[in-house]
């Protein structure tokens, strides 16, 4: 129970690596936010397996595109908890379409989650 107490945000938590991430930390006993760009059945069910294992873990559904949501996020977690001590950046999105055929408003999407986002 190295973390125990500790609050941690893993974004992009809903499967994959950062629901493994997630896990990691609750059985650590750190109070984990569970994140996905949406309300999913994967993010619930990521969610259900935290909470599980630590009771005062939430889940928050936010486009890391769009800085209102992420400033949103960050509320509910001040409002929840009162601080964030550990910030794990997972989420990422690609677009499959070749480089030079790519609209700008998808590149744009990609840079804003990939490097802009928390």
């Amino acid at each position: 129970m190295k973390l125990k107490n500790k609050v941690a945000l893993v974004t992009g938590s809903s499967r994959g690596i950062g629901k493994a991430i997630a896990l990691d930390l609750a059985n650590e006993g750190a109070n984990v936010i569970v994140h996905g760009p949406t309300e999913s059945k994967e993010l619930n069910l990521s969610f259900e397996q935290v909470k599980a294992i630590n009771t005062r873990s939430i889940k928050i559904a936010a486009e890391l595109s769009d800085s209102s949501a992420i400033a949103e996020m960050f509320e509910t977690i001040k409002a929840t908890f009162g601080r964030l001590d550990i910030l794990v950046n997972n989420a990422a999105t690609q677009n499959p379409s070749p480089f030079l055929e790519m609209k700008e408003e998808d590149w744009d999407h990609v840079l804003a989650v990939n490097l802009k986002a928390p």
